[in-house]
């Protein structure tokens, strides 16, 4: 079985539970939507992980957590059906909710406007304000366990490191650290007593993110990230977005004190100050005080909680009617506080609703008219899903499509406005310019090219059509920027396009806008074009060739290229063999990598010279081999692969092509030299599995630092600038394509 996979998803079954797909996963388990064939509902199944399912330990975590969610009744907390074990299993069932996590929502759409963002926090206050009198600490509040509906109802999910203050307290001694950094109080960062003010901070993290799109403590490692939140001052939510109101700043701040007692001091003095703040009321010194008065005012006077026992074990509350997610209906009542408007405020509120109703029918008119300007200008969206063929020098240019954002210091995103079209790969133009290209929907109506400018903040989208006669267009295999300008290949791009009434497939040779040429045509009736390499002075291709069309009769081949076509027949450099599934040159041009896949999904390394005689080459490594983009050093003596079968198994190795040796770098699903020559840019796995980018040293103790820590995690490639100063790949899962930059220079 897979690593990480578990007993429930490879049985399909589960029980009386139909698995449907995963929904997601954390460090204890794994959550899938599923089907309750015994009571025909769709429900959030949650397993443990199998390498846990022998730890007494984990199994009583994972029952408690479930425990401590049934007994709690509140609208923005998922309801739990059932708990148990399954096959030695823990598993427990609970209300499935159709949303998606607020940190996807922070990815795709960026900083949102600040009484939205009060909207959100409100009801993940009074969420953790239930939670809390029922004696329960969150502890790991953070946008991937907020959940937003489309219509902005939330539900506070993952309770799996809560901390229950009863005599199980016990049990979370092995876990008094867990939780996310970036949203960890400084108490819980000192390994100090985590109490329920530890929750507010970090929903003023929460705060400061959905308002900004930033944290008030940003740094490159989790060590001096802890070290900040400890000792050093968070910045204010002004210093990023100027034109907050002072009562939204000052609300913020608040929360983010160092000391638990100088925030709130409980959950309703917190949701009275929300209340305040989103009323449009300043936060002033003596407004703390007022408000802690008034919510033990109204405590003292709320009606008394009957204590009567109901048949799920909740004694200390009420059961109140929960409505099915999607029913309709929008709000559903908390058995323990409501954001009650007293009735003083009624005039403010109704003219405040009269007010922004002029400003949204206002706004609607300019949206429409500046909406129908863009589109008289940019047709992209039609013609992005037509399937004519407009002549591969033709070139569909639009207005800028991409929404650029910070997600950290040095870190930023550029969001590309066209949905449904997945990455295909990833390049550079030029040292600024990077590019990303999208395949179609149904992988028949060609690709966009992105071109992306995240220092001008510029972008534009440009379609290339189907060959005629060919199918789905491929991936691009190179970027020009890697080869000298003034050589065939400069400045242009190979896309790949498939034979639709044969195996073989054909090339060509892009020069990307705005520079218009015709392309270069390299398509042959015998070339395999999944698999192509450019060679550093472009004047020469390493093409596959297979007449035949058979799986053991695939020759790479070389193929000569002048400023007029391809120049002779190809020359091959092996034997007829196996498929080959990866080629690259070294940075001379002399020799040239190829994997060969064997039996098993296995591959072998080889080494040819491109210039002799010698067919094959030599053997270097057997495995699951991979080759990144760099993988030679910029001295072309040494080799990074990754070998490994799954993600989480790659490592990455070095070979010596001197006889050196091989060195064991750790950890690593792609990797590409960096230029300067002395480190690598990799994309490994972090501790939940999810794929960052780090930098290592290619020399002993082959130290490693992060680059990024996105939520959703990146994809499996990364390319570095010509210069060197940037690397580029995109975030993984994201419905919206999205481009990640990271500044390469402090590392160097």
């Amino acid at each position: 079985m897979p690593e990480g996979e578990t007993t429930a998803r490879a049985q399909g079954r589960f029980g009386p539970y139909q698995i449907v797909g995963p929904l997601g996963k954390g460090g204890m388990g794994v959550v899938y939507r599923a089907m309750d064939l015994n009571l025909g509902r769709v429900v959030a199944l949650k397993v443990l992980h199998d390498h846990l399912r022998t730890r007494s330990q984990c199994v009583t975590r994972l029952q408690r957590e479930a425990r401590a969610i049934a007994g709690l009744n509140h609208p923005s907390i998922v309801q739990v059906y059932a708990v148990g074990e399954i096959g030695n299993v823990a598993y427990f069932a609970m209300e499935y909710v159709e949303g998606r996590p607020l940190s996807t929502i922070l990815m795709q759409e960026g900083p949102m406007p600040w009484p939205r963002a009060l909207h959100i926090a409100a009801q993940i206050a009074d969420a953790l304000t239930c939670a809390h009198e029922a004696q329960i600490i969150h502890r790991d509040v953070k946008p991937p366990n907020v959940i937003i509906t489309s219509d902005d109802r939330v539900y506070v999910t993952d309770f799996g490191v809560a901390k229950v203050l009863t005599a199980e307290t016990q049990l979370t001694i092995d876990a008094s650290r867990l939780g996310t950094p970036s949203y960890m109080s400084p108490e819980h960062c000192q390994n100090a007593e985590v109490t329920a003010s530890s929750d507010f901070y970090s929903l003023g993290v929460l705060i400061f993110q959905m308002i900004s799109g930033r944290l008030p403590h940003e740094a490159k490692s989790r060590a001096q990230l802890a070290e900040k939140i400890i000792a050093s001052p968070p910045a204010r939510l002004r210093d990023y977005v100027p034109d907050v109101p002072e009562g939204v700043d000052r609300l913020v701040a608040h929360l983010l004190e160092k000391r638990p007692k100088d925030r709130p001091a409980n959950g309703r003095v917190l949701l009275e100050l929300i209340e305040r703040v989103a009323q449009g009321e300043t936060l002033d010194e003596g407004c703390r005080e007022r408000v802690a008065a008034m919510a033990t005012l109204r405590e003292s006077y709320a009606t008394p909680i009957s204590s009567g026992d109901d048949s799920s074990g909740r004694g200390a509350r009420t059961p109140t009617p929960r409505p099915r997610p999607g029913s309709g209906t929008h709000d559903r009542p908390s058995t323990h506080h409501g954001l009650r408007i007293p009735a003083r405020r009624w005039l403010t509120a109704l003219w405040s609703w009269r007010t922004v109703l002029w400003v949204i029918t206002i706004w609607a008119a300019v949206c429409a008219a500046a909406t129908g300007a863009l589109l008289a200008e940019w047709d992209a969206p039609s013609t992005l899903i037509e399937s004519g063929d407009p002549g591969l020098d033709r070139w569909k240019a639009s207005a800028d499509v991409a929404r650029f954002a910070e997600a950290a210091p040095g870190v930023s995103l550029a969001h590309i406005d066209t949905p449904g079209w997945p990455v295909a790969t990833v390049g550079w133009l030029d040292a600024a310019t990077g590019a990303v290209l999208l395949a179609g929907r149904d992988g028949s109506n060609g690709l966009v090219l992105c071109p992306l400018n995240p220092e001008a903040n510029s972008a534009s989208a440009h379609f290339i059509p189907r060959i005629p006669g060919y199918g789905p267009a491929g991936a691009v295999l190179d970027f020009g920027s890697t080869l000298r300008h003034e050589s065939p290949l400069g400045d242009r791009l190979l896309v790949a396009f498939a034979k639709e009434d044969a195996v073989p497939a054909g090339l060509a040779a892009i020069v990307p806008p705005p520079r218009q040429a015709a392309p270069l045509a390299l398509s042959g009736a015998s070339i395999y074009a999944g698999v192509a390499a450019a060679r550093p002075d472009g004047a020469a291709l390493a093409v596959i060739t297979s007449p035949y069309g058979g799986a053991t009769d695939w020759t790479v081949s070389q193929q000569e290229l002048s400023f007029a076509g391809p120049t002779g027949a190809p020359r091959p450099l092996t034997r007829p063999g196996s498929p080959v599934i990866a080629m690259q040159y070294s940075p001379d041009g002399s020799h040239l990598a190829y994997v060969r896949q064997t039996s098993g999904g296995h591959g072998e390394l080889w080494l040819v010279r491109t210039n002799g005689s010698e067919l094959d080459g030599i053997a270097i490594a057997k495995g699951s081999i991979s080759l990144g983009s760099n993988a030679f050093s910029r001295d072309g003596f040494r080799l990074a692969v990754t070998d490994g079968s799954t993600p989480q198994s790659r490592e990455l190795r070095i070979y010596s092509l001197t006889g050196a040796g091989v060195e064991n770098l750790g950890k690593a699903y792609t990797a590409a030299w960096h230029p300067a020559g002395d480190y690598l840019v990799i994309t490994a796995p972090e501790e939940d599995g999810r794929l960052q980018l780090w930098t290592v040293r290619a020399a002993a103790p082959y130290s490693r630092q992060i680059l990024t820590q996105l939520p959703t995690g990146i994809g499996p490639l990364c390319r570095i600038s010509p210069d060197g100063t940037r690397a580029l790949t995109f975030l993984d899962k994201s419905d919206t394509p999205t481009a990640v930059f990271v500044n390469l220079q402090p590392t160097r």
